[in-house]
């Protein structure tokens, strides 16, 4: 079952990474675009709600309310910012300093439930912000002011879906992944209606093609990426399926040069490079500290 679910996983990231695509190709307002994006996913989830689900969803108790609509929260202000840092910062760099969620994940775990972070899992850690520097670096009396925006709202999105991660990580092991996911997008949907009359952003008057692109975010995007991240969360841990995702970047810099002829810079490689390093090597290291850690607790169990 695991490796069926990786692999579903693994495929989901090829429908996210043209997430960035179909946002560069709007020109629709970034908090319109995440609302839709958001919306139209809810509408798409009500025909595959079966009777458990709605049954699930009457019976559901207060607490795993509380951290849906939480993790509702979180993921509207990932998009917002997200889809905002599009406007301001290539894809490239956008969607590199957006996957740094596993590092922060990592430290929010530390900080909150006190989980001791190994000296070679610290060097990962390093390496990966020493790749983000890189990225965000401008240059000795250069200030590119809309460039270091598009970057803090990427990293900022990737604090806001940390949170996302570690709160569906909890609730997926109590409700089922339709009914979760179906609270969770309902009420990210709710806030990014919120976020856009205040932003005072138009909801009308968009030619066809935009719809479109609403639409392919909700199905593409949204439904067959990150709503099969959700059904993962039930089986895999919150870390992995970050790694995974970690892939999105590369495919959707692919994509940028051969739509938009975007080519990344050379800071944005080398940085680029360096997160995705760290990551994996963070990774490979935390899965060697468990088995070495389970081989010593079988011995001990042995000899007593």
């Amino acid at each position: 079952m695991e490796k069926k679910v990786l692999s579903l996983t693994i495929g989901s990231v090829l429908f996210i990474s043209f997430g960035s695509i179909f946002i560069r190709l709007s020109s629709a307002p970034a908090l319109t675009i995440a609302f839709y994006r958001m919306f139209f996913s809810v509408l798409l989830l009500l025909p595959l709600m079966k009777k458990r689900d709605i049954q699930e969803l009457k019976n559901i108790n207060k607490r795993a309310l509380s951290l849906c609509i939480f993790s509702g929260f979180f993921l509207a202000l990932h998009f917002a910012t997200w889809i905002t840092s599009l406007s301001y910062t290539t894809v490239a760099s956008s969607t590199v300093l957006v996957s740094m969620h596993p590092i922060i994940i990592l430290i929010i775990k530390w900080l909150y439930y006190k989980k001791k972070i190994h000296f070679k899992i610290a060097i990962g850690v390093f390496v990966t912000f020493i790749g983000s520097a890189v990225i965000s670096y401008t240059g000795f009396g250069i200030f590119d002011s809309r460039e270091l925006l598009g970057n803090g709202l990427a990293f900022a999105g990737a604090i806001a879906v940390s949170f996302y991660i570690l709160i569906g990580e909890k609730v997926r092991k109590e409700i089922s992944v339709n009914s979760y996911t179906f609270i969770v997008y309902l009420m990210s949907s709710f806030f990014l209606l919120i976020f856009v009359t205040v932003g005072k952003r138009p909801l009308v008057g968009f030619p066809l093609k935009q719809w479109v692109l609403f639409l392919a975010l909700a199905v593409f995007c949204n439904l067959l990426g990150h709503s099969v991240f959700n059904w993962a969360l039930g089986y895999l841990d919150s870390s992995l399926v970050s790694i995974i995702i970690i892939s999105e970047p590369i495919f959707a810099s692919i994509w940028a040069i051969f739509i938009f002829s975007e080519m990344p810079k050379v800071k944005e490689i080398v940085g680029g490079l360096l997160i995705i390093s760290g990551i994996v090597y963070y990774i490979r290291t935390e899965n060697q500290l468990k088995k070495e850690k389970r081989k010593k607790d079988e011995v001990v169990r042995c000899r007593s």
